[in-house]
């Protein structure tokens, strides 16, 4: 079995947010506000480049709750789409 992992073809890891800056607050209510935020992507290979993405959030009981996160753009790939939807934009 170690020799079926140590021989799979391994590419790069997942990407995460190595930093985010937050570009537009956007106030919907006393109770919701639209962050629109700027993501600093990377993987094991390096720097991925940036993506946008919206993020709402609501308050409830004197607590503010992320209630959606959704693409910034139609040109927003990063972790919003799998290869196969984004193949098919081409």
């Amino acid at each position: 079995m170690h020799r079926f992992f140590a021989d799979f073809p391994y590419y790069s890891s997942s990407p995460w947010v190595e930093k985010y800056i937050i570009i537009e607050k956007k106030t919907i209510s006393e109770k919701e506000v639209e962050f629109k935020v700027q993501l600093d992507l990377v993987d094991s290979t390096g720097s991925l480049g940036s993506d946008i993405a919206l993020v709402g959030v609501v308050k409830k009981d004197d607590k503010w709750y992320v209630s959606r996160v959704a693409p910034g753009s139609k040109k927003t790939i990063g972790f919003w789409n799998t290869p196969d939807s984004i193949n098919l934009r081409k």
